[in-house]
This record gives C-alpha cells, sequence and structure tokens, in this order.
C-alpha cells in the first residue's frame, strides 16, 4: 500500500514538472487535456492545480467543499488574468519589436550589465520567432526586463545608459542626452478595448504609439526619437 502511494505521488510530481516545463517552453493547456484525463484547457488547468494541492496536502487531510470551490474560482481567476495579459502584451508587439530593432542598431553604444546582455541577447534571438499570442506577449515581456536592468545597472554606476566613449560616429547623439519612450503602450494589466484596438490598426494604416507617464526609457539617436513619437508602420 505504500509503496503504491509513494508510486502516485511520484507519478504525480513528474506530470506537475513536464506540465510546469511545457508550460514554461509556451505549450497551450489544450494539449496537456489528454494525458490529464480531461476533455478542455480549463480542465487541464483546474486538474494540474488540483495535483499541485496534493503534493502539499497534509496525509489524511480532506478537502472541504467550500474551500474546493473558492480553489477552483481562484484557478479560474488565474487563467483569466493569464489570458488578459497575453492580450495586452501581444496588443504591444509590434512598439516593442520595433524598438528592439533599434536597440539591435545601436548596441555597441549601450552600455550593459550581464542581466541587460542576456535580455538583449534574449530579445535577438527570437525577434524574427515569435509565431503565437503567447511568444509575442514573453517577447514583450524581455524588452521590459531589458529595460529595468539597463536603467537599473545605470542608477547603480550613476552614469548614462549609454558609452560615450564606445559610441560611433554614425549613431553619436546631438544633444548626447537625448531620451526615447520605449514602452510608449498603455500599462501592463489594462486591457485594450476591441474598438481601441480597431482604432490603433486601421487609422491611417498605422499603430500609433503614444507616450504614457511612467515608460521605459533608453538613449537612442534623434532620427529614432522622431520616428518613435510619429508612430509604427
Amino acid at each position: 500500500m505504500g509503496r503504491n502511494a509513494n508510486s502516485d505521488e511520484t507519478h504525480i510530481a513528474g506530470q506537475l514538472k513536464a506540465i510546469e516545463h511545457g508550460r514554461a517552453a509556451g505549450v497551450p493547456w489544450h494539449h496537456f487535456a489528454e494525458a490529464l484525463c480531461v476533455t478542455s484547457k480549463q480542465g487541464a488547468y483546474q486538474k494540474a492545480q488540483r495535483l499541485k494541492a496534493e503534493q502539499v496536502r497534509e496525509p489524511g487531510e480532506r478537502r472541504a467543499p467550500e474551500v474546493a470551490r473558492e480553489h477552483a474560482d481562484r484557478a479560474v481567476a488565474e487563467e483569466r488574468a493569464e489570458r488578459a495579459m497575453i492580450l495586452v502584451q501581444e496588443w504591444r508587439f509590434p512598439v516593442a519589436r520595433h524598438i528592439t530593432r533599434l536597440l539591435l542598431e545601436h548596441r555597441d553604444g549601450l552600455v550593459l550589465d550581464s542581466w541587460a546582455a542576456y535580455w538583449l541577447g534574449e530579445l535577438a534571438d527570437t525577434i524574427d520567432d515569435r509565431d503565437d499570442p503567447a511568444e509575442r506577449a514573453r517577447f514583450t515581456g524581455w524588452l521590459e526586463s531589458f529595460v529595468r536592468a539597463i536603467h537599473g545597472h545605470a542608477r547603480e554606476r550613476n552614469q548614462p545608459c549609454r558609452s560615450v566613449s564606445s559610441r560611433r560616429p554614425e549613431t553619436q547623439l546631438n544633444p548626447p542626452a537625448t531620451i526615447v519612450p520605449v514602452m510608449a503602450l498603455p500599462a501592463p494589466m489594462r486591457v485594450p478595448h476591441t474598438s481601441d484596438i480597431d482604432v490603433l490598426k486601421h487609422r491611417g494604416g498605422r499603430r500609433r504609439a503614444r507616450a504614457r507617464d511612467g515608460a521605459g526609457v533608453v538613449g537612442l539617436p534623434e532620427d529614432d526619437l522622431a520616428r518613435v513619437r510619429e508612430g509604427y508602420i
């Protein structure tokens, strides 16, 4: 009996690890439905959450119906929040990719620590390989992580994000401290209304990027500043 229980626990732990790795790689929930013996992606999500709860439950502990309902409601709310985040970050993706291209054009003049270099490397490796909403949402999040890293490094060293000594003539700023808003779209978790997206997509055939308070910033040449202010194709 004990051996069977231990075997079940090992099997559940293996399932959860496989699900965790798959989700980290962007595998959608419905791909786990058959393995978890459910029929929908929501069922797969809830089953995974129940299995995770089993791993931390004390032996012999029974979950009251109201606790089970609370757990299920929380699982649904978490899934809804995840969908909302993907929607917002995917909506920001065209601007995020354009800004990343500008950063890569001028990367030699940026002062990077190991974290900023890591995130910029991830962006460079995946900029042309974002095929589904979850991948595009992650890309936008990586750009935000890069912005936080490069500005955190600049604050720690009390210096600009750009290196004067390594600046190539064709990328030299005049004046040198021009600052460009990087994420010029609504703040994260503000889910755009459908009509908002339609306006952005179809107004003159352009997606426009408007600077908002609290947006990340990084130094870029003056001509790129004008391109950011005018919007992106």
